[in-house]
């Protein structure tokens, strides 16, 4: 059984999102979150009101102080384990946080499975050095009372009860003042693998000098104060981990000074590290993953004399195409074959989405021919649900020739792919210093995303939809990435980006939470009938909390769930995965709509399945010409047809024209959207729109034929 069954955890987390997504995740794992805090201060109070099991501390709590300073305090002065969550993983941060005695940490963004590893370790740890210290207690009594018990000529030598310390299951040592074995029982000697005799008259610093992990430790030994470190030594070949505790025994009546306790962590240790290889490995193709490549780009030795950047050209396409779990497939196969190319000093790095990087440290690597054979690697058919895949590249290539700094030769291999996919499908770009001069929408995009989504800079405007009236019955909220004086970036640019970089659950929770905010205000204007259209990324619905943190976002601003119409893709229905979280949704009572229909893989015969309510022809399908209009008119009467009588409503969007107004309103669709209506507007703008617009018909809102 888990050992987070039943224990009672602190959160201390500055991001709200975050600290209530960490709570449901503690909660599903069996835990009980007994508080939240946001700072230093509340942290404080809270451990000393619950007296939790265990805290998770965010090293960087903004301005509510340092977790760093806080952990440390709480290990001061209450006996409660810290495990650190934290973006932060640079040598400096974390050696600054392992002084605080932290009981582990998680890098975000942390899987679900190395969360509860690493809680699992800290509670085992935590529980195995109470033990330890509840032991020494023991001792510690049992050797006052042999010393009542006994005249003083008896006890000069430091004898103990043989039952409370020979059969103690820990490794137990009895020492001088000057750390010299008096006594030794079973365990320790099994431990050490030496009899009681080879012991006897050494010190401890003799005995574990040679393999100690703590260069520190003869200071601890002579502090004077009780000591609990970790220490390594040899047994057999084999190198074993212990956790040594040594508590002041001396009442100046005995030579017993101190008592040492042993407990074998070796295994706990192996399952640490473990755990550390994780943290720096993608979980899908067992790559270095962004964690890894930060320790890489942060070392000062060996630095690389090129960096490679490669990029799957149309990658989208595959998992639209044949769904999430053939796209995975078509990694672990890239992943595998890059490996294969690649030389054995080479390191290499999944950036995230179908996005790799090769560290070279070899000076006389023909880059050229070695890009050649990478780009050929991936070339050759794969076979993906039974279907033969081909694949192509773009790749970048920065070479260190005036040893530039190791991030820089990174952002160089970016650059030089971004310019390999301009020139065209399969193609190698070298770095050259004009390439400064392009404008890199897609390095600036990717570096300033996450940063933008946090300080609010990528907001929701909002298009309206009409119905047949001309009456408008919802709002569709749109992203927009506004940079005021520098410009708008299309989401064309930063929405990909979002998904590859695994930032778009967090914008899709900004825009849902917009949402909500534009939701509340239009009850406040009493335009109650409103509903709210909202995309979610098929990525998105990969998320196991999802559902959840919609529902809670509709409870903070007190919307109706009956306002929200969610809008997925068709590629959306055939993942397994996304399956069921729709699923989870529509039990909560959110409406689902597939946007853009009639674009990807979706049949007519989807159209009588239950995971959704309306579906939106995707504009591709609207004529744009009396031409196209008889080409298309059949197909579209059709779906029309189908859809009402299956009482789907189904909406036109994209709408650009009066021509394109008319045919789809003649068609018999629902409602209609599109910028020949309205842009996406601010909120304020739309509200305005709201209440001038409501014609008795929508052809009203056409300009007259001309005669």
């Amino acid at each position: 059984m888990s050992k987070i069954e039943g224990k009672r955890f602190l959160i201390v987390e500055d991001e709200s999102l975050v600290a209530m997504a960490l709570a449901r995740q503690i909660e599903n794992m069996g835990g009980k979150v007994v508080g939240m805090a946001s700072s230093e201060d509340t942290a404080l109070a809270l451990v000393a009101q619950h007296q939790p099991d265990l805290v998770l501390m965010d090293i960087n709590l903004g301005q509510g102080g340092s977790g760093i300073t806080t952990a440390r305090k709480i290990s001061r002065s209450l006996a409660v384990p810290v495990v650190y969550t934290t973006a932060y993983s640079d040598d400096h941060t974390m050696a600054k946080a392992l002084e605080a005695s932290a009981y582990g940490y998680v890098v975000k963004p942390y899987s679900l499975e190395n969360l509860k590893t690493v809680v699992n370790l800290a509670l085992e740890r935590f529980r195995i050095e109470q033990k330890m210290q509840k032991t020494s207690q023991v001792l510690s009594q049992a050797l006052a009372e042999e010393r009542a018990s006994r005249p003083p000529a008896d006890t000069q030598d430091g004898n103990m009860p043989d039952v409370a310390f020979t059969n103690a299951q820990e490794g137990m040592l009895v020492l001088n003042k000057h750390q010299i074995v008096l006594h030794a029982n079973r365990a320790i000697c099994a431990l050490l693998d030496k009899p009681e005799a080879e012991l006897l008259g050494k010190s401890l610093s003799d005995l574990l000098a040679k393999s100690r992990a703590t260069e520190n430790l003869e200071q601890l030994l002579k502090s004077g104060h009780t000591v609990r470190t970790e220490i390594n030594f040899v047994r057999r070949g084999e190198s074993k981990s212990c956790l040594l505790s040594l508590s002041e025994k001396d009442d100046g009546k005995t030579d017993a000074a101190q008592v040492a306790t042993f407990t074998d962590v070796t295994d706990m240790k192996d399952r640490e590290r473990q755990l550390g290889d994780m943290a720096f490995k993608d979980s899908l193709t067992g790559a270095g993953n962004r964690h890894y490549l930060a320790q890489l780009l942060q070392s000062k030795n060996n630095p690389p004399y090129s960096i490679i950047f490669i990029d799957l050209d149309e990658f989208k396409q595959i998992n639209d195409t044949w769904g999430h779990e053939a796209g995975d497939e078509v990694l672990v196969q890239c992943t595998g074959r890059l490996r294969s190319t690649i030389r054995a000093n080479d390191k290499l790095v999944r950036m995230g989405g179908d996005e790799f990087v090769i560290l070279s440290e070899d000076a006389s690597l023909n880059l050229e021919i070695f890009g050649q054979r990478l780009l050929h690697a991936l070339q050759k058919p794969m076979r993906i649900a039974d279907q033969e895949l081909r694949l192509c590249a773009s790749v970048g290539i920065a070479r260190n020739h005036n040893s530039c700094d190791m991030e820089t030769l990174l952002k160089r291999a970016d650059i030089a792919m971004y310019r390999a996919k301009e020139l065209g499908k399969n193609q190698i770009a070298f770095y050259e210093d004009d390439l400064n001069e392009l404008v890199d929408y897609r390095l600036f995009v990717g570096h300033g995303l996450e940063e933008a989504i946090r300080r609010g800079e990528i907001i929701a405007h909002y298009q309206p939809i009409l119905d047949r009236t001309g009456k408008v019955t919802a709002l569709e909220a749109l992203a927009r990435w506004d940079l005021g004086d520098a410009g708008i970036i299309s989401p064309e640019k930063f929405i990909p980006v979002a998904e590859q970089t695994q930032l778009i659950h967090l914008l899709g929770l900004s825009i849902f939470r917009e949402a909500c905010i534009a939701l509340k205000m239009l009850f406040d204007h009493n335009m109650h009938d409103i509903k709210m259209h909202i995309n979610v990324s098929k990525m998105q619905l990969h998320e196991p909390y999802i559902a959840q943190e919609f529902h809670a976002m509709l409870v903070e601003f007190n919307v109706n769930i009956d306002q929200i119409v969610l809008e997925i893709t068709e590629s959306t229905l055939h993942d397994k995965t996304t399956r069921q979280s729709l699923d989870d949704l529509r039990a909560q009572g959110f409406a689902i709509a597939i946007d853009d229909f009639g674009s990807g893989q979706a049949t007519l015969n989807e159209l009588t399945l239950p995971a959704y309510n309306a579906i939106k022809l995707d504009k591709s399908l609207i004529p744009t010409s009396q031409e196209q209009q008889g080409k298309e008119e059949k197909i579209l009467r059709h779906i029309v047809a189908l859809c009402q009588d299956m009482q789907l409503p189904i909406t036109a969007e994209g709408l650009e024209s009066p021509a394109q107004v008319t045919f789809t309103h003649e068609l018999g669709c629902s409602t209609f959207q599109g910028n020949f209506f309205s842009d996406p507007l601010h909120l304020f703008d739309a509200l305005k729109f709201i209440a001038e617009h409501s014609p008795q018909r929508l052809t009203d809102l056409l300009p007259p034929v001309e005669p």
